[in-house]
């Protein structure tokens, strides 16, 4: 029998989210720009003050690591 590895909870993910964007220097507009949201929802969510939905957390992530359409 296998065991997958253990889960991530969503606010670990958001840690190794902001050490990424401090490493490449992105800039929490940069990111709001690329989800088309508001750069205070990117905010809120960075602080831990707003817990994303499913969707939207999906959309940080690939936000960051440069994978919507639109993120040059």
């Amino acid at each position: 029998m296998s065991t997958l590895p253990p889960m991530r909870t969503v606010k670990q993910e958001i840690r190794r989210i902001r050490a990424q964007m401090e490493r490449e220097g992105i800039e929490q507009s940069q990111i709001a720009e690329r989800m088309k949201v508001n750069k205070s929802t990117v905010s809120r969510i960075l602080r831990g003050q707003q817990m994303p939905s499913a969707e939207t957390f999906l959309k940080l992530k690939m936000a960051v690591y440069r994978e919507l359409p639109n993120a040059a």
